[in-house]
């Protein structure tokens, strides 16, 4: 169903970065993005084009996201600079990037 939907809307799939990379040290296993690729086609509503910085944005945060929450070792994280990076809920508390980062996984 999800090769039939990018192939009638002329969708490519989201660039997670290099998932098969031997070096990255996933917290469980490596995800399988096939049934979240699918519901993401279904919703989607524009087909950015190549190069542009709207399609740049969209794999960026899909990285990022693949990144905070499967990536086990945080200096393998390429989408933050880790001096820089802060993170806050509801006006709560300001996390840094090892703050934010659950070691216990």
């Amino acid at each position: 169903e999800l090769e039939k939907i990018m192939e009638q809307k002329g969708f490519v799939e989201p660039d997670r970065g290099d998932l098969d990379n031997p070096d990255i040290k996933w917290r469980f296993s490596k995800p399988d993005y096939t049934m979240a690729n699918l519901e993401y086609m279904k919703g989607k509503t524009k087909n950015h084009q190549p190069g542009s910085l709207e399609l740049m944005v969209e794999n960026f945060i899909k990285k990022w996201e693949t990144e905070a929450a499967h990536f086990k070792d945080l200096d393998q994280r390429s989408t933050i600079n880790r001096e820089k990076y802060r993170v806050q809920a509801n006006g709560g508390k300001v996390f840094t990037a090892e703050e934010n980062f659950i070691k216990k996984w």
